[in-house]
């Protein structure tokens, strides 16, 4: 977040600060990052599954950001979260924020369903958010995200692979 930020930072000479703003749905962030900032930042408590569609509704670019930090390399190499899923079928341009070892990357860039920053350098974040802001969506990665969604997240899907491996070891 810190990172992001600062390229937010950054940007503010070509962006003008009034067009930009943060929402963030988590437990709480620490008061250092929240007065460091020029960017208007909303913290907001986690929220039901209608409260998140809600913000949904207006947001223009879903952050998705994950640890770099070697003690949580087992989480972001074996795992994807649910607010993955529910990001990949939003319809709205995700940047996703963390390591090139984490599986959400890999599906990510692999299916061109995301904005990629795989660092915490302000600079290369500022200049991916640059282009974003010139550009649009250009590369579809929305709609990419979408076409993942449903082509490996429906539950129809989910349940029949779980249940397949399920069947499979029984058998034998």
């Amino acid at each position: 977040l810190a990172a992001l930020l600062n390229a937010l930072e950054c940007l503010r000479t070509e962006i003008p600060a009034g067009e930009h703003s943060i929402t963030l749905r988590c437990g709480g962030v620490r008061p250092p990052l929240l007065r460091q900032s020029r960017t208007p930042i909303r913290v907001l408590p986690f929220g039901s599954e209608a409260d998140v569609e809600a913000d949904l509704e207006t947001a223009d670019l879903l952050y998705l950001p994950l640890p770099f930090d070697d003690v949580h390399d087992a989480f972001v190499r074996f795992s994807l979260s649910t607010k993955l899923i529910t990001y990949i079928g939003s319809g709205i341009p995700i940047l996703y924020h963390g390591p090139e070892t984490a599986t959400a990357f890999h599906l990510l860039r692999d299916a061109k369903a995301a904005l990629l920053g795989t660092t915490l350098d302000s600079a290369a974040i500022a200049a991916t958010l640059r282009h974003y802001a010139e550009h649009g969506d250009e590369g579809g990665c929305a709609e990419n995200a979408l076409r993942l969604a449903r082509s490996e997240f429906m539950l129809g899907t989910i349940r029949e692979r779980f249940w397949d491996s399920i069947q499979g070891c029984l058998a034998t």
